[in-house]
């Protein structure tokens, strides 16, 4: 009798688990989809933000064992989905652009990726950017075929959007000259 008792027990339990677990799993999945969605169209915004517009970043070069780090500049323009580069291209790096993922993190950082294979297979650049704001920060990280890797830090302020209004003011003389002028009488 202890037997049966004990197998009941667990056949209840194993049926218990499969009815909680149907009625579970769709709204587990539903939830899973809205967060896929979610995720998906902070994307697309994050994408939107960036695209049309052309950052010049400063880069610094910190190498080991020199003492001053090496300064300068690249352009990122995104355009469509793309980003294009004036001196990673310039050295064979996806002359024509590459591709970009983007993300937006809690804190509100669009954060944006690509891969640049060089041309003619000789390596690699990585770039990943974060905008907070109308500021950019980000890492370049050429990892050629042959030679050194190379690590280039960098950052940009894009100035922030001004909109200029002209107001012009007809009065009665106005109208009246311009109306002279057309030859209205």
């Amino acid at each position: 009798m202890g037997k049966k008792i004990t197998m009941m027990a667990v056949l209840i339990l194993v049926i218990t688990s499969l009815m909680l677990s149907a009625a579970i799993v769709p709204g587990a999945m539903a939830q899973q989809a809205e967060l896929e969605a979610q995720r998906k169209a902070a994307a697309a915004k994050a994408r939107k933000t960036l695209d049309g517009t052309t950052w010049t970043v400063y880069t610094t070069l910190q190498q080991e064992g020199k003492g001053k780090p090496e300064k300068g500049t690249e352009t990122f323009t995104f355009s469509e989905r793309r980003i294009t580069t004036e001196n990673l291209a310039g050295q064979g790096y996806a002359p024509g652009g590459s591709n970009y993922s983007t993300r937006i993190e809690a804190n509100g950082t669009i954060v944006w990726e690509t891969m640049q294979k060089h041309e003619e297979g000789e390596g690699e650049a990585l770039l990943r950017g974060d905008l907070k704001g109308n500021v950019m920060t980000g890492v370049i990280d050429i990892q050629p075929a042959t030679g050194s890797r190379k690590i280039y830090y960098f950052t940009s302020r894009k100035a922030a959007a001004t909109t200029t209004t002209t107001t012009t003011t007809t009065t009665t003389e106005t109208k009246k000259k311009e109306k002279e002028k057309r030859g209205w009488w």
